[in-house]
């Protein structure tokens, strides 16, 4: 995992927050949780979407936090229209943003 922390160590804040999983095949994975430390472990062991099951998870790449679930759903519902390299520029500008994590995309 990239983003530097044990699920086990960070609690639900009580925010929501979209975040993006590089699949083992390099496919991008976003979704929404309001602990993404427990979802991302979720992912990992095979119990998270069906489409990470299948693929398979190799690293939390960056996350966003929002204000409510609504927000966060829309703002998911629209990345997933996005291209590939689009999705990849959005990541390098949410990891700029986000210095827990390190910049491999």
């Amino acid at each position: 995992m990239s983003c530097g922390y044990e699920y086990s160590q960070r609690k639900s804040d009580g925010l929501v927050y979209v975040y993006f999983i590089r699949c083992n095949d390099g496919s991008i994975y976003t979704g929404v949780s309001n602990n993404v430390y427990r979802r991302y472990e979720q992912h990992r062991m095979g119990k998270g979407a069906k489409y990470t099951k299948i693929k398979g998870v190799n690293e939390l790449i960056t996350y966003r936090k929002f204000a409510n679930r609504s927000e966060a759903l829309k703002i998911e519902y629209h990345i997933k229209s996005l291209t590939t390299e689009k999705k990849r520029q959005l990541i390098r500008t949410w990891k700029n943003e986000n210095l827990n994590c390190d910049p491999k995309v």
